[in-house]
């Protein structure tokens, strides 16, 4: 039987039933044989991405969702398939996620308000503080995906600590010293040192694992340096241009 995926190019809803295929709310006539093999591919790409040999639009900017909405008396066998493709936001970091004030309180993105400031490193590799001067993009509801990156602490091996944050996001690795040398997120690999806060040092923060998470919101705080400690870890405040300094420039007229 054959297997393949899908995409779509802007929000397309998918409806399979025994009766024929909906495509964005217009009716397709199929015949019966037509219908089966459709199932039978929509069947196997589910079934292949639940036993996690597929991974859906994993290189693409959207992503898709199935949802069994009609099953057959007395089985398990699903007889009509939704499934919504939509294009993927630029996530950044979820509500739950935290900055340090100036007073020295702990205090989640969700909370944060602008004209408030958090510890950011300047491109001294100093730790001063800062004021949020807005947001690049924020949602306070819904529900979104993001890497959890489990870090550790090379000398306190009992100290971990966890990082979220979308895979398009910048991220300074510890030998960056002048900012140069930022990755997005997702190039990181288990062994890769990051700049960890730990009792107001810059010190190594080793990581461990990375898994997917989802969270609820996003936000993508700005400061003056464009720099900012997120969960005890030092990133950028920008996604997807992976140059720090063509991102900080292009922001100036953010700032106009």
């Amino acid at each position: 039987m054959a297997t393949g995926i899908y995409y779509f190019t802007s929000e397309i809803s998918l409806t399979l039933n025994a009766g024929g295929l909906k495509l964005g709310g217009a009716d397709l006539a199929l015949g019966a044989a037509a219908r089966y093999s459709i199932v039978g591919v929509i069947l196997n790409f589910i079934g292949a991405i639940v036993a996690g040999i597929i991974q859906p639009n994993q290189n693409l900017p959207y992503d898709s969702i199935c949802d069994c909405t009609s099953i057959l008396s007395n089985s398990n066998v699903c007889l009509q398939y939704t499934c919504i493709t939509k294009r993927r936001e630029r996530t950044c970091f979820p509500g739950r996620s935290t900055v340090i004030t100036e007073n020295g309180l702990m205090k989640s993105l969700s909370n944060i308000e602008i004209g408030e400031c958090v510890l950011v490193i300047n491109k001294e590799n100093k730790l001063i503080y800062e004021s949020i001067e807005g947001f690049i993009h924020l949602k306070r509801n819904g529900s979104f995906s993001f890497l959890l990156i489990n870090i550790e602490i090379d000398d306190h091996r009992n100290i971990t600590t966890s990082l979220f944050i979308s895979s398009n996001h910048l991220i300074f690795l510890a030998n960056d010293t002048e900012l140069k040398n930022s990755l997005f997120a997702s190039q990181l690999q288990s062994g890769d040192h990051i700049k960890y806060v730990y009792k107001n040092e810059i010190i190594l923060g080793k990581i461990r694992n990375i898994d997917l998470t989802i969270e609820e919101g996003y936000y993508a705080p700005l400061t003056p340096s464009d720099t900012i400690k997120i969960d005890n870890v030092f990133v950028s405040n920008y996604a997807s241009v992976n140059n720090y300094y063509l991102a900080h420039n292009v922001m100036k007229i953010y700032r106009w």
